[in-house]
Parts: structure tokens; C-alpha cells; sequence
């Protein structure tokens, strides 16, 4: 396949892009070009591809704000999304950066998973009671996909419309019998 050929004034903008820190898929897909492409653009501009000198997602952040990342991951007291929301970043971001500080992957929290399984539980049980699977959501926080899959897991059948109609259903009013006119 013929190399695409990049017009002067991109090629400059591409070095411009990565001279300022973006990576070369990044640089791709803001000019709709393969990474190839670019990659050939900087080499034909004499441009080094290695790490040397570049910017990295370190500088990005003060040692306080990197620190305080380290410390909320590392006692495992709040769930990732909550960190990764907090400094404005993508999850693969944050493991980026604690991959290049050294800061070991942490291990499932028991504590967690066991109150998990027991507000699982709690849940399936309410199910069982009568509750609507909306409201259970509310209260829990389960999905309801989820509840419905642990639930065919278990063998526990679900229960029709018709039957969830009644003093639990989304209104809050229960359904009142029509009367002929």
C-alpha cells in the first residue's frame, strides 16, 4: 500500500504535538492518520522517538497531589473510581502513574467482597419478600441486571409483570381495580 502523503503544514503541526508531550497515537487520531504515518513524519524530521527529555504524566501533577494519589490507593479505603474522578483522570491513567512510582497493584479487599456478598443476600431476600427489583436498586445499589443474574444463578425464578403489579410498583400507588362505565 503507497505511503499516504502528509502536507507540510500537518508535518509541522505533528512535531509541534509531540515536541509538547502528546504520543504518537494520540497525535494520530487528532489528524486521522496511522501511527506509522506519524511515526515516519518524526523520523523524516530527525526527531529521537525514545523517552529522552520528553514530558511524562508525573510532571503533570505536584509531588503533594502525586503523594496523596499513592496514599488514597494504597489504603484501599475508597474505590478507584472515587481516586481517578477526584484528580480529573481515566483509570488507565492512574495505574499509569502509580506503575511508573512503583506502587504495587492492590489485592481485592475481603471486608469489601464480604459485605458485598451480604448486601447480595439482603437483596435476594427483599426479592423474595415481594419488593420490585427497581426499588431494591434504590436501596442497595445493586443493578437490577445484576440482581436478576445472581438470582437465575441460584435457581430463584422471577416474578412476571403481573405479579410485580401491586403495592410495590413504580408509582407507589397500588393499581386500582377499573369499574365499568
Amino acid at each position: 500500500m503507497p505511503s499516504i502523503r502528509i502536507p507540510p503544514n500537518i508535518q509541522e503541526l505533528i512535531i509541534e504535538y509531540w515536541n509538547s508531550g502528546s504520543s504518537i497515537n494520540d497525535i494520530a487520531e487528532s489528524f486521522q492518520y496511522k501511527s506509522l504515518e506519524i511515526v515516519k513524519v518524526l523520523k523524516g524530521a530527525g526527531v529521537k522517538l525514545g523517552s529522552i527529555n520528553r514530558p511524562t504524566i508525573l510532571d503533570e501533577f505536584s509531588s503533594e497531589a502525586l503523594e496523596a494519589m499513592v496514599n488514597e490507593y494504597s489504603n484501599g479505603m475508597e474505590p478507584v473510581s472515587t481516586i481517578y474522578a477526584r484528580y480529573e483522570i481515566s483509570l488507565d491513567t492512574l495505574y499509569r502513574i502509580l506503575n511508573t512510582l512503583g506502587v504495587p497493584r492492590r489485592t481485592a479487599n475481603i471486608e469489601a467482597l464480604d459485605a458485598k456478598k451480604m448486601q447480595m443476600e439482603a437483596a435476594i431476600e427483599a426479592y423474595q419478600k415481594g419488593v420490585a427489583l427497581w426499588k431494591i436498586e434504590l436501596d442497595t445499589g445493586i443493578q437490577r441486571d445484576k440482581l436478576r443474574r445472581e438470582m437465575y444463578k441460584r435457581g430463584i425464578p422471577l416474578r412476571t409483570m403481573r405479579e410485580s403489579v401491586g403495592e410495590h410498583t413504580y408509582n407507589h400507588h397500588p393499581r386500582k381495580p377499573r369499574t365499568p362505565d
